[in-house]
């Protein structure tokens, strides 16, 4: 074998194809060197035609709809079932319309428009693109219930799941939202100020202006009823209760934190004045007219007093941890409500990659930092969750391990690619997304914030330890860790409202949901059954791994009772702020819960119970979640981890503010 011949074995099947292709156009060229010039192909292809599973070019953009985070798509029957390019040399001689066939499975991708670009190069690595969109709908759903006093001006909001690809138009194409009254409603004195449909045309929310007169009496309701949208998919809330009331409300309080102009929970001492900003809603309309930060951490020595809707202060010379911020407000009529904010004080802001993407959204870790700006706890490199309702519950995962963004393949004198611009993060898996009602905020907890968790779960021992209490004898959570959480964004004070929290595995026993009181007591959840303010429901996973959405197909557990069955992969809470499972035990507008199901570590004859593997999508990566071996023990101690020790060296100086 000639080194010539050698070389071309060594060559990929593709390669070898352009290369023979390439020494044929040079024998013929040479043959004909007496005669004619040699022949460069400078044309780039001239047409790139997309076929859909029916055979059909492909020319306005692909509609999806997205009733789940993110969706993903199947190259071969849902994007493009085969491509072609037309080519020629510039001496005229055509090339044959070899058509291609892409293969794999797109995503992961959320609401909104995504672009797809086709390439086609020729053997003269002359190009051709051309893009192909791909329109996914967000749902669109109402907010929480509200209960407002008489004579008040009241926004009903709603509130889309991602963004609206017809807002990508030019000019953009509003997202149209028909509503009407409910029949039913029994108030009679008021006014629909905004005229149906209502339109967003920005952003992903907008809202119906009511205003209620006086002559309504107490517990008379509107109920709002949504149509059919256009630009987007109704949502599970397609119904809104206003409910007017002559009784005192307590303001609800929201708070966030900055440095530096940034939004963040994680500040430096040498990054310049902590500010932090209140805002105050009065169900009223009554004016909130007195601040109170004087019970924040006595050491955070505030620079322009405790008494207005702000405070600041200097954190030079402060010793690195976790500090306290608290906030007492009243309106004008003497009703009170109370919030607090954790944050965490560093010397320096711990260094990141330039070229790592840990939360896989296509920004570097040092680009997004430790800033939080979504306010839910968890810092801007780590967080790839947007929607506000939706939270982390668990470390970051790969979601579909076969999922493409990107792809090459050859066919005859072409080579074909394709580029995705826009997916949401891989590294999330969002079947495991702790979840709530759409307009509602979730946030990781105090306990899981100040032990240093970057998702909604803590490990028992440490939250055990933070508080100061174990969990009864021989009983311990069914995967070593509890769910803490923070839900704001209340309607009203003293409101109900869903919580769902995935399972990674199936519950392996018999177990009862248990939760931190107000009284750093681990309890049984507090059970009203159906028509209760407090529920505790279940139900198994659906096709595609994801639970129900909140307030969807759950089981009611008996009142009275805390106990799943065997098997349940899926818990859904209902929890009344300032309720018996609500932690801070305050009516204040913000539900905090600390809880999990907790199994018995005794089984049958003493036999050790080892919950199951985590398994996602069959396409995907199996993965093992946090899997312990319960075994007999006091206090429900299965492991303890680094933020365990943590904890243990925070409990006294945290234990005492949450």
């Amino acid at each position: 074998m000639s080194k010539l011949q050698r070389s071309l074995y060594q060559v990929p099947p593709s390669q070898q194809r352009r290369l023979a292709a390439a020494l044929l156009l040079g024998i013929v060229q040479g043959a004909n060197a007496a005669t004619a010039p040699p022949v460069v192909d400078t044309e780039p292809p001239t047409n790139i035609t997309i076929y859909d599973v029916n055979s059909n070019a492909v020319v306005a953009p692909l509609i999806f709809s997205a009733p789940r985070p993110v969706i993903t798509l199947k190259m071969t029957t849902e994007v493009a079932s085969s491509i072609v390019a037309t080519d020629s040399t510039q001496a005229g001689s055509p090339s044959s319309d070899t058509p291609g066939y892409p293969t794999g499975t797109l995503g992961p991708m959320a609401p909104g428009r995504h672009t797809i670009t086709w390439t086609a190069t020729d053997l003269g690595n002359n190009s051709l693109s051309v893009p192909q969109y791909i329109d996914i709908l967000p749902e669109v759903s109402f907010g929480v219930d509200q209960t407002v006093g008489e004579g008040t001006t009241i926004q009903v909001r709603v509130y889309l799941s991602g963004n609206a690809p017809s807002l990508s138009d030019t000019p953009p194409t509003a997202v149209n939202i028909p509503f009407s009254i409910n029949a039913g409603s029994t108030a009679s004195d008021y006014t629909v100020v905004t005229p149906s449909p209502l339109q967003i045309t920005a952003g992903t929310t907008a809202s119906i202006t009511i205003a209620t007169g006086t002559g309504n009496s107490e517990g008379q309701f509107i109920t709002l009823n949504m149509g059919s949208p256009s630009g987007a998919i109704a949502g599970n809330k397609i119904s809104h209760t206003v409910t007017l009331t002559e009784a005192n409300l307590a303001p609800i309080i929201t708070l966030s934190a900055k440095q530096g102009g940034a939004a963040t929970q994680s500040v430096t001492t040498g990054g310049g004045l902590v500010i932090l900003t209140a805002s105050a809603y009065d169900p009223n309309g009554d004016s909130v007219s007195n601040y109170d930060w004087s019970a924040s951490d006595n050491t955070l020595v505030p620079t322009a007093g405790t008494t207005s809707n702000t405070f600041s202060f200097d954190p030079t010379g402060l010793t690195p941890g976790i500090y306290t911020t608290r906030l007492t407000v009243s309106d004008s009529n003497g009703a009170t409500s109370t919030r607090d904010l954790l944050l965490r004080l560093y010397t320096t802001a711990p260094t990141l990659s330039a070229t790592t993407d840990s939360d896989d959204d296509g920004s570097s870790d040092s680009v997004e930092g430790i800033e939080d700006d979504d306010g839910d706890g968890i810092p801007n490199y780590l967080d790839a969750v947007s929607n506000p309702a939706w939270l982390p519950g668990w470390d970051l995962l790969t979601y579909r391990a076969d999922l493409k963004r990107s792809d090459s393949f050859v066919s005859g004198p072409i080579t074909f690619s394709w580029v995705l611009d826009s997916v949401s993060s891989n590294r999330v898996y969002y079947p495991l997304l702790l979840a709530t009602e759409p307009g509602l905020k979730l946030s990781i907890g105090p306990t899981a914030f100040a032990s240093g968790s970057n998702h909604g779960r803590i490990d028992t021992t440490a939250a055990s330890l933070l508080f100061g209490s174990t969990p009864p004898e021989n009983l311990v959570s069914a995967d070593g860790q509890v769910v803490d959480i923070e839900i704001s964004g209340l309607g009203t004070t003293g409101q109900s409202v869903y919580l769902v929290i995935p399972q990674a595995a199936a519950l392996p026993d018999v177990s009862n949901f248990k939760v931190m009181s107000a009284a750093h007591v681990w309890q049984d959840f507090v059970n009203e059954g159906a028509g209760g303010r407090n529920r505790l429901l279940f139900a198994a996973k659906e096709s595609d791994s994801y639970c129900p959405k909140p307030a969807g197909s759950y089981t009611i557990v008996t009142a009275g009772s805390n106990a799943l069955i065997s098997g349940v992969s899926c818990i859904e809470l209902l929890i009344q702020d300032g309720g018996p499972n609500d932690y801070d035990g305050k009516a204040n507008g913000i539900i905090r819960l600390l809880g999990a199901p907790f199994v018995d570590a005794i089984t049958n004859n003493g036999a050790v119970l080892t919950p199951p593997d985590f398994s996602g999508p069959a396409e995907g990566s199996v993965e093992s979640i946090n899997k312990i071996t319960v075994t007999q023990g006091g206090g429900g101690v299965g492991f303890i981890s680094l933020w365990g020790a943590l904890g243990l060296l925070l409990a006294y100086a945290v234990r005492r503010r949450l």
